[in-house]
């Protein structure tokens, strides 16, 4: 139980185990996913202990103990402004000219539109299906088209062309051209299905997808005509063979169309451009950067996660009298020795190009915050609130996103009134406390930017810190010695709830029995060593709690110890 995620990859990043274990909010009784068995290499030995017998010498704690063991806390992280979240829609609200333009396009020009966006996807389809008919998945990885296969492909990029004026992309700004060199062309920032159109009627490039794309109707016929490489997200072989098929095409001597890529591998509000993936940079080779605008005035068909459907979208910009894109193709990017060595400082040179042009800012979010978001909106946690910069993160703290998810689910069950944010009533009732000083300390740890609430890149953050303390061990055994005084090697309920009540006043006896209970897992009426320190490692937030209490009562540890064996001598006198 001890560890977690993160513990093989900490000594990189400084940041320790993550726990996933879940965490009862209840703050007064012990809920079933707090008791569950834990696995047999993670479960705790079952105590075995007589409480009356005989204490074992102390054992000895090194210096950080006693006073000196408040050096052990936890730093607080520094605050800053939240980033641009790119995966919230702000287009335009709809004013009066926009509901009338709406209302008419709607029974006059949309039905044709729609009818004949059918079609001439139909037709797409079909050209497409022509030009790859009997050729196998082998044939189309290693062999471009040519000949009457090629053929075929003209009348298909014509057609995108008609479907971009359907959908009022009348007129198509462009700004420099398509170098004859560029095997690899970078396009950002994505926003929606007309990106891969426009470029389809451009140059009709091969591209990467992801597979699942190649299984839709009309849109999975042009994948495969394009030749693209299919990658499956979520296998670390596609990938990698993506990025060797990149290669192999770039340097084939063979007349292959440019590797379309958007690099950022999902679409945004187009406000900031976020990590771009490093796949289209790892062979090494000449990149195209560009940029693309849609300076629209009362439409903004960005697709994201929050904002419109995609029906709704795509209704709305049928029904509109024009709309508009400019494309800025960038000069070639030949990457510098560095570059070609470390493909993240290439990937990270060619945005802040484009970023240039466009003049906007660049973030360390990624495509894991567009799946946090989803999770989000599946467990009716806020959405916008589960945008955390995910690149930033994993940079810092080595998180993975199992991690993330992990802690998603802690954070979204101290939430209690599911507003996306924790007040300080909500962090202790997560602890099973209640409200004091140690507990208000330890909550504006966690609250960088003293705003009274922990949202959840707080949370995550702070959960990092604590798990990169050092000498956390010796906390650990510290606190242990603390509720064990006479060193048994085992703390009994009474003995922790009397320290529990000591140490938070306003705590009940029930309060205290819960948390116990939680603790001992195997339900044998006394806590070992390792179950309390496994409880710990699973549950950081409490050895802040524990630090700031000790922080300010400075405590001996031998004083301590007398103080228990004259408490006890008394009670025994008195019975």
């Amino acid at each position: 139980m001890s560890g977690g995620p993160l513990s093989k990859r900490h000594g990189a990043k400084g940041a320790k185990a993550v726990s996933t274990e879940s965490f009862s909010s209840d703050g007064g009784s012990s809920s079933a996913s707090s008791d569950a068995p834990t696995s047999p290499k993670a479960r705790p030995p079952t105590v075995a202990v007589d409480l009356d017998e005989e204490p074992q010498e102390p054992a000895p704690l090194s210096p950080v103990a006693g006073g000196g063991i408040t050096a052990a806390l936890g730093s607080r992280p520094e605050a800053r402004p939240a980033p641009e979240n790119p995966f919230v829609y702000h287009g335009p609200s709809v004013g009066v000219y926009e509901f009338i333009k709406l209302a008419f396009m709607t029974v006059t020009f949309f039905p044709v539109k729609l009818i004949l966006t059918i079609l001439t996807l139909s037709l797409i389809g079909f050209f497409s299906w022509l030009a790859v008919v009997g050729l196998s998945a082998e044939a189309l990885r290693t062999q471009p088209l040519s000949g009457c296969r090629r053929f075929w492909l003209y009348p298909a990029q014509y057609l995108c062309r008609l479907q971009l004026f359907i959908c009022g992309y009348v007129w198509i700004r462009r700004r420099g051209k398509l170098d004859p060199r560029a095997s690899v062309v970078a396009v950002a920032p994505h926003t929606n299905f007309i990106d891969p159109l426009l470029f389809y009627w451009e140059m009709w490039p091969s591209g990467v997808s992801a597979a699942e794309n190649a299984r839709v109707c009309f849109v999975g016929a042009i994948i495969r005509a394009s030749q693209a490489i299919l990658v499956a997200r979520d296998d670390p072989n596609s990938r990698h063979g993506a990025v060797d098929a990149i290669k192999f095409r770039a340097t084939s001597p063979l007349p292959w169309r440019p590797t379309l890529l958007f690099p950022e591998g999902t679409c945004t509000n187009r406000r900031v451009l976020i990590t771009f993936k490093s796949g289209a940079f790892r062979p090494g080779v000449a990149v195209q950067p560009v940029a693309i605008r849609y300076p629209n005035r009362f439409f903004d068909h960005a697709w994201v996660p929050v904002g419109p459907s995609k029906l709704v979208l795509l209704w709305r910009m049928l029904c509109q009298f024009v709309n508009w894109v400019e494309i800025d193709y960038l000069p070639l990017y030949e990457p510098s020795a560095a570059e070609k060595a470390d493909c993240n400082l290439f990937a990270a040179n060619v945005r802040a190009e484009v970023a240039r042009v466009l003049e906007v800012g660049v973030t360390q979010h990624t495509y894991e915050d567009c799946k946090l978001q989803h999770k989000a909106i599946k467990d009716k946690f806020p959405a916008s609130e589960a945008v955390v910069e995910f690149g930033a993160l994993q940079d810092l703290y080595g998180y993975s996103l199992d991690d993330v998810k992990a802690l998603m689910d802690r954070f979204e069950t101290a939430d209690v009134d599911h507003d996306g944010r924790v007040n300080i009533d909500e962090f202790a009732q997560f602890l099973g406390l209640r409200v004091s000083e140690p507990v208000r300390h330890a909550f504006a740890m966690f609250d960088a930017d003293d705003s009274g609430q922990i949202d959840l890149r707080e949370f995550l953050v702070g959960m990092a810190l604590l798990n990169g303390i050092s000498d956390r061990e010796e906390v650990f055994r510290f606190a242990f010695a603390l509720f064990d005084p006479k060193s048994k090697g085992a703390v009994s309920k009474r003995r922790f709830v009397r320290f529990m009540r000591l140490v938070f006043a306003e705590m009940s006896d029930a309060d205290a029995e819960a948390l116990f209970d939680r603790i001992d897992t195997e339900h044998a009426g006394a806590i070992s060593y390792e179950q309390f320190r496994s409880y710990g490692e699973g549950h950081p937030e409490y050895v802040q709690v524990f630090l700031e209490w000790q922080r300010d009562r400075n405590v001996d540890l031998d004083e301590w110890r007398a103080r228990a064996r004259v408490e006890d001598t008394t009670e025994t006198s008195g019975s």
